[in-house]
């Protein structure tokens, strides 16, 4: 963080250093709140100065949830796809703010949605399979989670989630 700071104090302008920053502070912000705050500051003025910054726009919708302001999480989300359709980390946090408010419906479309863009994205598939396990759809996660280790047998993540799985259905 503090070089990051530093960098920026001399090249403010730098976008990729203020999102890796952000992206610090969202990481930060399961400790300590404070951070979630500090977020949406360094994505504002990104946005202040490109409206349609589909990273900045993401930062803020994730920043958003992480202070549990879901709606206003998925209004970033649908911002950012509305710029770029087919960017899978918008549509897997606007899964994942949907189901966190229950809307399951539209998180399953949003999930599906990244699984149309790229069926073999490890973090889709992930997504998709743990959001199946989360409502209980067990038959619709398995098929996922075979899917996943089809394709990527050899994956640790991808693994220890397919044995999670198996094992808390007594499997």
């Amino acid at each position: 963080v503090g070089h990051l700071r530093a960098l920026l104090e001399l090249y403010p302008d730098d976008i990729p250093a203020s999102l890796q920053l952000g992206g610090i502070y969202l990481s930060g912000g399961r400790t300590n709140p404070d951070f979630f705050r500090q977020a949406p500051e360094i994505a504002d003025k990104i946005l202040a100065r490109d409206p349609k910054h589909v990273g900045a726009l993401i930062l803020s919708g994730n920043a958003s949830a992480g202070l549990q302001d879901f709606r206003t999480s998925v209004d970033f989300f649908e911002r950012a796809l509305s710029v770029d359709p087919q960017n899978l980390a918008a549509f897997i946090s606007l899964g994942t703010s949907q189901a966190l408010q229950k809307n399951y419906r539209e998180a399953e479309q949003a999930f599906l949605k990244a699984r149309e863009v790229n069926p073999k994205d490890k973090a889709v598939l992930s997504s998709l399979a743990n959001y199946y396990r989360a409502i209980k759809e067990n038959a619709k996660a398995e098929a996922v989670y075979r899917d996943a280790f089809a394709q990527y047998p050899t994956d640790k993540l991808i693994y220890i989630q397919v044995v999670d799985f198996f094992n808390g259905t007594g499997r």
